[in-house]
């Protein structure tokens, strides 16, 4: 879905790891809802970071109860209204730095150094390890989307769980990025139901073969993860899906890297991976 702003200049000010919220009234009025029913979800902006004039939310059409907003989005046509509100949520700025401190809620619109990785031509990288199921990918875009202009020195591994083709979204754009930014990002697609004949790429839930083949876990700098309850709990383990559902709204407001002695699920059984020094951040 594509949002136009006040001015053709203007650009949209989300932080990095940041969510907006989209409110919304119905024209369908009824005797409990007289002047049309309110919907309010947030969505991660996925535009490019220097697009003016609009920007693009991904959203999943749900049917029933759940499904209210999303219906609602699918209603709207060019020239429809929706109001969009600021959340501040955004990503720990010692994330993408080199001290592993938690916690801090600082914002500094200059935070993205190069890390401590050498590489052959005299240059030092981080690599970033991303984990996403269904729609959470839109978060792990946002981040490579951003990071991708405005740090050439940052890499990328990103693993996606569907469930089947037909759920795979942004698969061409991600494909050219990774063709473009050749040593950079790399993709993995896996899919845990249907899949079609000419399939090339992983097929049932994400392993832990599948994480140690795609993403160099000895030199992460940080893990990322996002997706459904049962999703984090597989990649992370029961404690760390529940510390997500059980934030505080500062926590909330603030991404951090989660504790290490939380981690299990498949993260934990990585003997090569090294959680007192990689990041794992959950979303």
């Amino acid at each position: 879905l594509r949002i136009g702003l006040e001015s053709s200049l203007e650009k949209l000010d989300c932080p990095l790891g940041g969510v907006i919220q989209l409110r919304a009234v119905s024209d369908c009025v009824s005797e409990n809802f007289p002047f049309g029913k309110l919907f309010c979800r947030t969505y991660v902006p996925v535009s490019w970071p220097n697009k003016c004039g609009h920007f693009d939310v991904i959203y999943k059409v749900y049917y029933g109860p759940e499904g209210g907003m999303s219906n609602h989005l699918k209603s709207l046509r060019k020239g429809s209204t929706v109001e969009v509100r600021s959340v501040r949520r955004w990503l720990d700025k010692t994330i993408f730095n080199n001290s592993n401190a938690v916690g801090n809620d600082e914002v500094s619109g200059d935070v993205y150094v190069v890390g401590e990785k050498q590489t052959t031509d005299g240059i030092r990288r981080k690599h970033y390890g991303m984990i996403a199921g269904g729609s959470g990918l839109t978060t792990m875009l946002q981040i490579i989307r951003r990071m991708l202009l405005e740090n050439e020195e940052a890499t990328f591994s990103l693993i996606i769980s569907d469930r089947t083709h037909w759920n795979i979204f942004y698969d061409k754009e991600l494909t050219l990025l990774a063709e473009k930014y050749l040593n950079r990002l790399c993709v993995f697609r896996t899919l845990t139901r249907d899949y079609p004949r000419d399939w090339e790429q992983g097929i049932g839930r994400i392993t832990k073969e599948m994480l140690e083949e795609h993403i160099d876990m000895e030199n992460a700098d940080a893990i990322f993860v996002c997706g459904p309850d049962g999703f984090v709990n597989h990649i992370c383990g029961k404690n760390v899906a529940k510390n997500v559902r059980t934030r505080t709204p500062k926590q909330q407001h603030v991404i951090s890297p989660v504790e290490s002695t939380k981690v299990g699920g498949l993260l934990h059984e990585i003997t090569k991976l090294n959680v007192e020094n990689t990041k794992i951040v959950v979303f």
